[in-house]
């Protein structure tokens, strides 16, 4: 079994039940296939932690470049417009995209304590795309940061609640920390 940061708890069991099966058809001891399983599933780990740090640093780079290149005297980009725009429809992109991970966690660990991740990703999305719309450049930037620190808020509640990994919420909390910073930077200029 592989390991996913939003992996369900009820699929160690069903690993383990399909490591027996495996290990009684290819006549090796479940203890040896346990073992050479066990090595491949923290290798398969350590792979997905660096995979999944990787993207999430290389998400926030757009965010650090658009509260870095006014302060180099760029304020727009050819062919995407306004620096401050450009990050906002990103930052709403990112918004959209981590609403949508939190509603796979619930579609498959109802777990999760009091929290409906249908209804709270929404919210939290709807609230980000009406500002978008309809509200000032930084009135939707400013809403965008209290919705990613309301996800990060709901994924360290995923955390305490053992459906997300400690290291994949350290990740996720160095990534909106540099997204709610940089946003921060572009709301100032």
């Amino acid at each position: 079994m592989r390991y996913v940061p939003y992996g369900n708890r009820s699929d160690r069991y069903l690993a383990a039940s399909a490591a027996q099966i495996a290990a009684s058809t290819c006549n090796k001891s479940y203890q040896q296939w346990q073992s050479c399983s066990a090595a491949s599933y923290s290798k398969s780990m350590i792979q997905d932690s660096k995979l999944y740090t990787a993207l999430a640093l290389a998400g926030t780079i757009p965010f650090i470049a658009g509260a870095l290149l006014p302060l180099l005297g760029h304020g727009s980009l050819p062919h995407l417009g306004p620096l401050d725009q450009v990050v906002a429809s990103y930052g709403l992109a990112i918004v959209c995209f981590l609403a949508g991970a939190h509603w796979g966690v619930y579609l498959s660990d109802r777990s999760t304590g009091s929290l409906n991740l249908f209804v709270i990703s929404n919210v939290l999305f709807l609230a980000v795309w009406f500002a978008y719309v309809g509200a000032g450049i930084k009135i939707a930037i400013g809403i965008q940061v209290a919705a990613f620190l309301a996800l990060l808020f709901i994924d360290l509640r995923l955390k305490n609640s053992d459906v997300i990994s400690a290291a994949y919420f350290r990740v996720r909390t160095m990534a909106t920390m540099i997204a709610v910073v940089s946003l921060l930077v572009v709301i100032a200029q």
